[in-house]
């Protein structure tokens, strides 16, 4: 189906944009920055309908707020969304695996896979993953690309 798209991380990369209108972007603590970076680099574009996930399994490098956006076919209660991303108008939701009020209770490719699941397979075939952060993450959400076979990006980084 699509192609599959790794790459590791070397001083200044970054994605390339996507080649289809719903990127899921994700990113773990370590890879805050870069989905923050790349949220930012395609909100000017109309014709992107992104969705960003975030996991982490300590403090956030920010204080979530309750979405003001409506995610279709993600788990009910998870609401916990990064108040920057909201001012911009992108959807973004919250996987904590302590447990925190609004976030989802896992890792965010858990998450990720519940709301892959939940999608029409028509949405599904316009969706195209970015990933940055530890090799964990960047690895098991790589794994789950090549199951859903949807294209991927993902950027290695250490802490």
């Amino acid at each position: 189906m699509g192609e599959l798209i790794t790459l590791n991380i070397v001083p200044g990369a970054v994605f390339t944009l996507p080649s289809r209108p719903c990127p899921l972007i994700i990113g773990d603590a370590t890879g805050t920055a870069p989905t923050v970076f790349m949220a930012d680099k395609i909100r000017q574009q109309k014709t992107f309908r992104p969705l960003i996930l975030l996991g982490y399994d300590d403090a956030s490098p920010f204080i979530a707020a309750p979405s003001r956006i409506l995610v279709q076919d993600m788990p009910s209660g998870v609401i916990a969304a990064m108040p920057l991303l909201e001012d911009w108008g992108i959807p973004s939701r919250i996987a904590h695996t302590q447990g925190r009020p609004g976030c989802f209770e896992g890792t965010v490719e858990e998450l990720a896979r519940l709301w892959l699941d939940a999608l029409p397979s028509a949405q599904r075939a316009e969706t195209e993953i970015f990933v940055s952060g530890s090799s964990a993450l960047t690895n098991a959400v790589v794994e789950c690309a090549r199951q859903y076979q949807i294209p991927c990006q993902a950027l290695v980084l250490t802490r």
